[in-house]
């Protein structure tokens, strides 16, 4: 949703980690980018996706499974992470809302260290 999406844009940009950040509230508008359709031909992909299991027009796992490009992904969830058994998609964090400033920037500190 958007203050979610406002706050951790905040959080990750306050942390001086120099990333590009995009956000979508729905699941069309994410693959959108993601395939580089319309107004996003040519942007470059992401590296790193913030994916709510709930995303509004998809599961989150059947959101990945339609997207090409596999980057790396945290999973943002009210949801224990036990619920992630149940899909065969490859995370590398998982952060359990509600989580603390401190959660998030470590899930993306390591997700762009392992790209590095």
């Amino acid at each position: 949703d958007s203050p979610t999406n406002f706050l951790n844009t905040k959080i990750i940009e306050s942390a001086d980690i120099q990333t590009p950040i995009k956000s979508y509230e729905n699941a069309e508008n994410a693959l959108k980018y993601l395939r580089e359709e319309g107004t996003h031909d040519g942007e470059p992909q992401p590296g790193l996706i913030f994916l709510d299991i709930n995303i509004s027009g998809l599961a989150g796992p059947e959101f990945m499974e339609l997207v090409e490009h596999q980057p790396q992904i945290i999973i943002v969830s009210g949801h224990p992470p036990s619920v992630m058994e149940q899909y065969d998609i490859e995370i590398d964090a998982y952060l359990q809302k509600p989580f603390s400033r401190d959660d998030l920037v470590q899930a993306v500190t390591n997700c762009i260290a392992k790209n590095s």
